[in-house]
């Protein structure tokens, strides 16, 4: 039956139950049987007309455009497989040279790390000399110092010298107006600090500044020098202002340790330092050579500490990579590493990355566990559903020439399952049972 179309099975319960099953109404050949002999002869089946012909004519080209489809997805699969040899002979090669590089930068991280210390001990060497000049050159200072302030005054000497012509013997007792002011301020601050222990005045009263006394140049020199170094330390340390308490408040020992140690280093080690640190604090800290050494060192060090770093991830990829299995059901898949496919249906967006996870929205549905069975592939353990199982996600994969996300459906609870058209899924075998096919049955679809 069913010329010029494709033979078909009903089930038996649709014979005769009135409703055309068969293009030629075959399937109601009892309908024939109450006309009369003669219409029966010229009309054997008069409640179902023949639509064979436009039936068989639409079935052909419907045949026509999916063995087209199949044959452009069998391609398309077939260069996806080879796509895949390639790529995995090429991660191939790239591991191996991966691996015999690797041994060369580890051994750089550890030149690397040697520079480094090199570096760091040239730097604290440099500072320990620098430190160790500074304390000779202001001990060097400070006995000029000295004995510049033991040598009389260019006055004095001249009125020594006036006063040894003048017939005094041995000299007249004169001394400089200068020393005697200061030698008065001297024991005036001493004496009038506290009284005596019988509660008495102090013996000495100030002294009043001599009249034209001469001041050498030195001790301008000096009086201007601490000027400079009270102002400088104010600006290097604007903090010390704002303290609670007045200079008088501090402690006592505080004021005694400062005082010792500008001993130890001395006037112009005082200088220095505190010039260095009005210099950092106005124009930044500039480095040194060897801080800048070390510096360089140690930005070397990372450098190739990433590089290792970087070599070692990318050899955990090729390794996966080649260990990928050689039969042509998985390789025509793993072009899909690495690749999303989403679709938005009602209120959700359904995206499956292959292979790492699938995610309904911002929920995980899932991260990838394998292939349940040849073009079957499973994500599970995702998101806790309440009340039910953790999520899960199950694509199904159909032949078809594009990449499409089909309709998702929920068959249990939290349980998700889509079909995904792909041309990974178009196989010879589909072709071939499409080209034999025989007759169709109840549930067939082309």
């Amino acid at each position: 039956p069913n010329e010029q179309s494709d033979a078909s099975y009903v089930y038996a319960s649709r014979v005769n139950d009135g409703v055309c099953d068969c293009c030629d109404g075959s399937d109601e050949w009892r309908a024939g049987q109450s006309l009369p002999a003669g219409q029966q002869r010229l009309w054997p089946h008069p409640v179902c007309p023949n639509t064979c012909a436009q039936e068989g004519k639409d079935l052909r080209r419907e045949r026509d455009q999916l063995q087209a489809d199949l044959r452009s997805g069998i391609r398309q699969r077939q260069a996806l497989i080879e796509a895949a040899r390639s790529e995995k002979l090429q991660s191939n090669d790239e591991l191996q040279k991966l691996r015999a590089d690797m041994p060369i930068l580890e051994d750089r991280v550890v030149e690397a790390k040697d520079a480094v210390e090199a570096a760091r001990r040239a730097l604290e060497e440099r500072q320990i000399l620098d430190l160790a000049t500074q304390m000779a050159e202001s001990h060097d200072f400070d006995q000029d110092a000295e004995a510049a302030a033991e040598e009389p005054a260019p006055a004095a000497v001249a009125e020594e010298s006036s006063n040894a012509d003048s017939g005094f013997p041995g000299g007249a007792p004169v001394v400089p107006a200068d020393m005697e002011a200061a030698f008065a301020a001297s024991v005036a601050r001493s004496t009038s600090a506290a009284p005596d222990a019988e509660g008495e005045a102090p013996l000495v009263a100030d002294a009043p500044k001599a009249e034209g006394a001469v001041i050498s140049e030195y001790t301008k020199w000096m009086d201007g020098a601490e000027k400079v170094l009270d102002s400088v330390a104010e600006a290097s340390n604007p903090d010390a202002a704002e303290t609670d308490g007045s200079p008088a408040d501090a402690p006592a020992t505080a004021t005694t340790e400062q005082r010792d140690e500008s001993e130890d280093i001395g006037f112009f080690g005082q200088l220095r330092a505190l010039w260095e640190k009005a210099r950092s604090w106005v124009f930044g800290r500039g480095a040194s050579p060897d801080e800048r050494a070390v510096d360089s060192a140690e930005e070397a060090l990372k450098a190739v500490e990433k590089k290792v770093k970087a070599g070692r991830q990318r050899q955990e990829e090729l390794e996966r990579k080649v260990a990928t299995a050689e039969d042509e059901e998985q390789l025509a898949y793993s072009g899909l590493e690495g690749r999303c496919i989403s679709k938005k249906q009602a209120e959700y967006k359904y995206e499956a990355c292959f292979f790492k996870k699938a995610k309904q929205d911002h929920t995980s549905i899932g991260t990838w566990k394998g292939w349940e069975a040849p073009g079957v592939a499973v994500f599970d353990g995702g998101q806790y559903c309440p009340g039910g199982p953790d999520r899960s996600f199950k694509v199904r994969f159909r032949c078809g020439p594009t990449e499409e996300l089909l309709e998702i459906t929920e068959p249990s609870r939290c349980a998700y399952e889509a079909e995904l058209r792909h041309p990974a899924a178009c196989t010879e075998v589909l072709l071939k049972a499409l080209e034999e096919r025989g007759p169709r049955h109840p549930r067939d679809e082309l």
